[in-house]
């Protein structure tokens, strides 16, 4: 005849079962690091250019306008470049060639 004794408060979680929970929650970390780094990986591959200022067609001696720098000083005179008018605007601004080059292009 064989026996089989039940104990009257079984564990509820053997120490099998723990182990397999915190083993989980470890898989759980390294692939949330894992995809963060695919993030910071894909993130550092984007082209440049798509954080460049916009260079426009237009200069004042050596200056290049560009989405980033609109406005071209020289002493007390400026100049504005609106993009979206196309359009430069003069205030004051005295301008001569030093030699062969152009000063607006």
């Amino acid at each position: 005849m064989i026996q089989i004794a039940f104990s009257p408060n079984p564990p509820l979680i053997s120490a099998i079962d723990c182990h397999t929970c915190i083993k989980g929650g470890n898989r759980i970390k390294k692939r949330i690091l894992s995809l963060f780094i695919i993030l910071c990986l894909l993130l550092s591959v984007l082209p440049t250019a798509v954080f460049a200022a916009t260079e426009y067609d237009l200069y004042i001696n050596e200056f290049q306008f560009t989405s980033t720098n609109l406005t071209y000083t020289s002493g007390s005179g400026s100049a504005t470049y609106n993009p979206g008018t196309k359009t430069l605007t003069i205030k004051n601004l005295s301008l001569s060639t030093g030699g062969a080059n152009t000063i607006i292009q």
